[in-house]
């Protein structure tokens, strides 16, 4: 993704910055979360703190994608408004993919996103490539 990044971004600014601080805050939480989850037992507890920390991050990259696109100068001129709207729809996977870790239970969990994951992945990798007409 840096290398994505790196090609579509212009530019950066101030708000942008923050976003990505405040999401690489909470990828930093990840390994503590998967660790309580998984090591130490973590429950029901350990399971919702894990599928928050994702979503919001989700929620954080869906924002700094949106923002990029919407100001003037964040993205090169190359990169047209269709592609930059694309990539905020595919980065909004995340957060629908984590939301119903929120409210679930984790038994819960496997038959509830089981259907979800398959759509998101028939979406991103058939549907909408012949939608846009490339590979996306």
């Amino acid at each position: 993704m840096g290398r994505m990044v790196a090609v579509l971004f212009g530019g950066f600014s101030l708000r942008l910055r923050i976003r990505a601080l405040a999401m690489l805050c909470l990828i930093a939480l990840i390994p503590a979360t998967i660790s309580t989850l998984y090591l130490k037992g973590g429950g029901e507890a350990g399971f919702h703190l894990y599928g928050l920390t994702m979503f919001i991050c989700g929620i954080l990259n869906t924002a700094m994608w949106a923002y990029a696109s919407w100001k003037p100068g964040m993205m090169f001129e190359s990169v047209g408004q269709r592609e930059r709207w694309t990539k905020v729809a595919f980065s909004m996977a995340l957060p629908i993919l984590f939301l119903p870790v929120l409210a679930l239970r984790s038994d819960q969990f496997g038959i509830v996103m089981l259907p979800i994951v398959v759509a998101v992945f028939i979406v991103r990798r058939v549907l909408a490539p012949r939608w846009l007409g490339k590979r996306v």
